[in-house]
């Protein structure tokens, strides 16, 4: 499918109108959900669940939320001072910022169901499997609980006006980097030689994967905002688990997540946090690889 081709104008105008507004539904709904969610049963509800139950309710409310890697922390400090264990909240800063709304429906419009769902579940089992290993290595005790003073501070339940000025401000932070980014995947499209991206899986794909996902790190993305340039890359031939190692990774991995975790937890928690999410994000590529063949 030419997702460009000769509508040029309508792809650089209409795919970022389309995003914001999209990401912007997706925050509303976030926000409004959020603010009933923080204050509710809920917390006591997976607090009584067992531990593998709590990995997937964890993971599953990430899923929903609407945040990027940066924008997860304080959640990550809420469900910590929530009682609810660092693996727990583990799960859920993996979840988060990997798995959108509005980013799905966009994969699953762009990318096709099938690499949508290896991309989704993979995120989901990514979350859970890395939320259990650094729970088994690591405590809270590696948490400096001077730094969750505060972070529960939430209105009991937020109006539907209350969550739509949220969202506007949420949206409003990084509306630049949507056309930046379709700017980006447009230049990919239309200048980048084909045989640069499709001389990528000449080095291997399973060699490709972790480069990909290394380089993810290194771009500071909300998941929905990365998807013209997977799309571009996609479209040049690039092998789509190399693709989405990468937009995992970009979304759910930043430089300003890893300066805030250093601040919040030990360096040996956020170094292995690093380490276990990019293996297993690439784990998920190699999946794709195979599937996509």
């Amino acid at each position: 499918m030419d997702l460009i081709g000769d509508n040029r104008f309508v792809f650089l105008l209409g795919f970022p109108l389309i995003m914001l507004a999209m990401l912007y539904l997706s925050a509303l709904l976030g926000f409004k959900w959020q603010g009933i969610w923080l204050n509710s049963p809920i917390n006591s509800l997976i607090n009584k669940a067992p531990r593998p139950l709590r990995l997937v309710m964890s993971s599953t409310v990430g899923a929903v939320t609407p945040f990027c890697s940066c924008t997860t922390i304080p959640g990550f400090a809420i469900i910590i001072e929530s009682g609810l264990g660092l693996d727990t909240a583990m799960a859920f800063l993996i979840a988060s910022p990997t798995i959108d709304p509005a980013g799905t429906l966009l994969l699953a419009l762009l990318f096709g169901v099938k690499l949508t769902a290896v991309y989704t579940i993979g995120c989901f089992t990514v979350s859970i499997i890395g939320g259990w290993l650094l729970g088994r290595i690591f405590t809270v005790r590696d948490v400096n609980p001077l730094l969750l003073f505060n972070c529960t501070e939430e209105d009991n339940h937020l109006t539907w006006t209350e969550a739509a000025s949220r969202a506007w401000l949420y949206i409003r932070r990084f509306w630049w980097v949507v056309v930046a980014s379709t700017a980006v995947g447009f230049t990919i499209y239309d200048y980048v030689p084909s045989e640069i991206i499709s001389s990528v899986p000449a080095w291997g794909n399973n060699f490709a994967v972790p480069l990909a996902a290394v380089a993810g790190v290194f771009v500071y993305a909300h998941l929905a905002v990365l998807i013209p340039i997977g799309t571009a890359l996609l479209a040049k031939g690039m092998a789509p688990g190399i693709v989405l190692a990468f937009l995992a990774s970009s979304a759910g991995i930043s430089p300003p997540e890893i300066m805030l975790l250093l601040k919040m937890v030990s360096f040996r928690l956020t170094v292995s946090y690093i380490i276990i999410t990019l293996t297993l994000i690439s784990l998920m590529g190699f999946m794709a690889n195979m599937i996509g063949k």
